[in-house]
């Protein structure tokens, strides 16, 4: 079937007669909507804040509706008739999945991206590979340039970003089977449209090195230093330095390997001695981590009865006395993304450097794609920053755990081990000893269940949230618009990240007051949209954590997602659920363990009752995941009363929201 409506570059519209000609620009903008939102219903509101933001005229609606009769007349011209439907509250295009380009790309890549990055075989990952490249070539340009909507924008951006995840996924994989040589090039050109993204950066450097180019890979990574100093005011990813820090190791150990090869020359004289270093001594590594976009931000102020907690538990070990355990405390810090849980544990560490004298070691334990990271290679790494050279680090698996337990065998160190998975990838890194302390960062509802002491974080407060962007974008800048930063505060919903997201378009714009910031992310069918940036993947934060719920969990999430935040009963959760015995309750305390729902400060008498948290209703409330907000029958009944979607409030289920809330 032959595409009809793209939006994968200039928006375009074929027909049987002929090409679509849109001259007019509200048009253009309307049609866009439609066909980003094929088959589903795009609300009058929405084509309104589309068209004109927060400037729209009285006569808006009506606008609208003269722009709809144009389409569907240059529609109907070019063979396209009947495709724009006038369903309450607004309008749905009609079309075949096979007729849109954006449906046919989303539903090639997601057949093949997992085994892009799961599958070692190499004829499959070349299949798969071949498939994404020919859904990447339905992109013709920029998604969308020619559409000026600050709305559609938004959309457009996102969709870029899943064509460079997409592209950057076969990339990877063409490097890993031997096909450097192939790609070297597109991946430059990529670099110099994409200048901070640094799993791009990445990705060129490994090529590079492949391909024995090691002294371009090491200039490469001067020039993405260069650029993250002069655009966000810090050093490049972690990753790019780790890989960085890798390949001068083994130039400098080649180096030194040539040397005594010459050396062990008959006749020929060493140019000058290196004295021996013993295996055994201890560098003092920095962390060498910054998460956030901006300097001199501290959890301990954000966070100050966590810190407290931490400090507390991590001193354990060190008051008089006997320790009962011939082990290191060990602290699991967990919650969902968005919380900042690394940077939380890594200013902790900073600020507690003082209690480990013989250094901070960090590891992550995820390698790329969100696979767990093989043992060896953690080990490798980790001896690596214990001062092991390359050509001492020992080949078999058992060697290398001896040696790392003997080198922090009576140390001080904090050993912090992020992105854990499952306790089976901690139980062999554990140092021995009671000096020793272990931070483990899991998204774990409960964290590692070998903690002698758990810290789960939790959204941030109105005040935590105003302290933390303080930090962010300036205090004197908090405090001159206290009301519209108490907005933006709220607006985030108290997730550290999107915090961190919106402080970044704040500071790339000094001039804007809070409050017109507070007014363009107001409206919170765009807000994702717009704390979604190249660097800042807000909504992917969310969605997976969203796809790692138990289907009935997500059903829950999806159905309460309407209710916004207002308190409900676990009466609520029955009439949305099956009425099977326990589905229910599983599938609440499932949300609340990850954070996603709180339970309600408790009144003076009733049941327990239950509010959604930070952003993840928004995601669920975006096609398609909002295609399924409630039960069929239900759904029918609700609409024909006059609601969207949205649960009727009874008494017997809706519970009075407390004091102060929205």
């Amino acid at each position: 079937m032959e595409l009809v409506f793209r939006v994968l570059g200039p928006l375009r519209l074929v027909g049987p007669t002929g090409e679509v000609t849109l001259s007019a620009g509200r048009e253009r903008i309307i049609m866009a909507q439609l066909v980003l939102h094929a088959n589903r219903v795009v609300s009058a509101e929405r084509l309104v804040d589309a068209v004109w933001g927060l400037g729209a005229p009285q006569t808006a609606r009506t606008q609208i509706q003269i722009c709809v009769s144009r389409l569907r007349r240059v529609l109907g011209a070019a063979g396209l008739a009947d495709r724009i439907a006038t369903v309450d509250p607004g309008y749905r295009l009609v079309a075949d999945p096979d007729e849109v380009d954006l449906l046919v790309f989303d539903r090639e890549v997601s057949a093949t991206l997992h085994t892009i990055r799961q599958c070692t075989d190499i004829v499959d990952v070349a299949a798969c590979v071949a498939i994404a490249r020919s859904a990447l070539g339905l992109f013709t340009g920029e998604p969308m340039a020619d559409v000026s909507s600050e709305v559609v924008q938004a959309r457009a951006r996102q969709i870029s970003q899943r064509r460079l995840h997409v592209l950057t996924a076969c990339l990877e994989a063409q490097i890993a089977h031997g096909h450097a040589a192939d790609v070297i090039d597109e991946i430059a050109v990529l670099i110099t449209e994409h200048p901070l993204n640094g799993r791009l950066r990445g990705v060129y450097m490994k090529a590079l090195q492949r391909l024995g180019r090691r002294a371009d890979a090491l200039a490469a990574y001067h020039d993405a230093f260069l650029e993250y100093r002069e655009r966000l005011g810090v050093g490049p990813d972690p990753e790019l330095r780790q890989l960085n820090e890798t390949i001068l190791r083994d130039m400098s150990h080649e180096n030194e390997a040539v040397d005594e090869a010459v050396a062990a020359r008959p006749g020929v004289v060493p140019f000058a001695e290196k004295p021996a270093q013993p295996h055994g001594i201890l560098l003092k590594p920095t962390l060498n981590r910054v998460l956030v976009p901006v300097t001199k931000t501290h959890h301990s102020e954000v966070r100050p009865e966590e810190f407290r907690r931490l400090r507390r538990f991590l001193s354990a070990k060190h008051t008089p006395g006997p320790c009962p355990v011939d082990g290191p405390v060990i602290v699991s810090v967990s919650g969902p993304r968005g919380l900042c849980k690394t940077h939380f544990a890594i200013s902790a560490a900073v600020e507690l450097a003082s209690d480990f004298p013989d250094g901070q070691l960090y590891q992550s334990l995820r390698a790329g794609s969100g696979r767990a990271a093989g043992l060896d290679a953690v080990l490798a790494a980790l001896l690596r920053t214990l001062g092991v050279p390359d050509v001492a680090v020992p080949r078999l698996l058992d060697e290398r755990l001896a040696l790392y337990g003997s080198l922090l065998n009576g140390r001080r160190c904090l050993l912090i081990l992020d992105n854990a998975i499952d306790d089976r990838q901690l139980i062999p890194l554990l140092p021995r000893g009671r000096d020793n302390a272990v931070i483990v960062i899991s998204r774990l509802p409960w964290g590692s269940s070998l903690a002698t002491h758990r810290l789960q974080l939790g959204h941030l407060g109105t005040d935590a949230s105003l302290r933390f962007l303080a930090q962010l974008v300036g205090a004197e800048r908090v405090m001159a618009e206290p009301e519209a930063a108490k907005e933006l505060a709220e607006l985030c919903a108290g997730v550290p990240f999107a915090l961190v997201a919106l402080a970044w378009r704040l500071n790339q714009r000094p001039g804007w007051p809070l409050a017109r910031c507070a007014r363009f992310l107001r409206d919170e069918s765009t807000l994702l949209d717009r704390l979604c940036l190249e660097a800042f993947d807000v909504r992917g934060s969310l969605r997976a954590d969203y796809d790692e719920l138990s289907p009935p969990a997500q059903l829950l999430l999806r159905r309460l997602a309407p209710w916004g935040r207002r308190c409900f009963s676990p009466a609520v959760v029955d009439d949305l659920l099956d009425p099977e015995e326990g589905a229910g309750a599983e599938a609440i305390d499932e949300l609340v363990e990850m954070r996603i729902v709180e339970v309600c400060p408790e009144g003076d008498s009733g049941p327990e009752r239950y509010r959604s948290v930070g952003l993840t209703r928004l995601l669920v409330l975006e096609p398609p995941l909002s295609e399924e907000l409630l039960p069929g029958p239900a759904l029918g009944e609700f609409a024909a009363a006059g609601h969207t979607g949205l649960l009727p409030l009874t008494d017997s289920c809706l519970c009075p929201v407390p004091a102060g809330d929205d």
